[in-house]
């Protein structure tokens, strides 16, 4: 079972990957993210948009100001998040891969699902 997402999620996923492991479903974990939720350019007074909002007075969407702290903690946290996922699935063997959507399909196939043995 392949689950592609990028895990920005309330729900919860962990839930869902343990059952389908109880199931006996070899997993893989696609995280897919945009080069920006990576390394975020932002800097001063931006409006974040969430992309499943509904409208503008959506409340995930915000209005803040990003200063050098802030960047500096957002990509603490990213980090985090991602080894959250990366430790959950080594614990259940689980084949995780993170992918950016400006990585050529091509590596994608033959370079990052060849290295955690999903194809040989």
């Amino acid at each position: 079972t392949v689950i592609i997402s990028d895990f920005f999620t309330e729900s919860n996923w962990k839930k869902a990957v343990d059952y389908l492991l109880y199931k006996r479903r070899q997993v893989l974990l696609v995280q897919v993210l945009l080069p920006e939720e990576i390394d975020p350019a932002y800097d001063g007074r931006v409006n974040l948009i969430d992309a499943e909002s509904t409208d503008a007075a959506d409340p995930r969407n915000m209005r803040m100001k990003i200063g050098k702290s802030m960047r500096k903690a957002y990509i603490e946290a990213f980090a985090d998040f991602r080894a959250d996922i990366a430790d959950f699935c080594k614990k259940r063997d689980v084949g995780f891969i993170s992918l950016c959507t400006d990585t050529p399909i091509e590596k994608v196939l033959f370079s990052e699902l060849f290295n955690i043995g999903i194809i040989s």
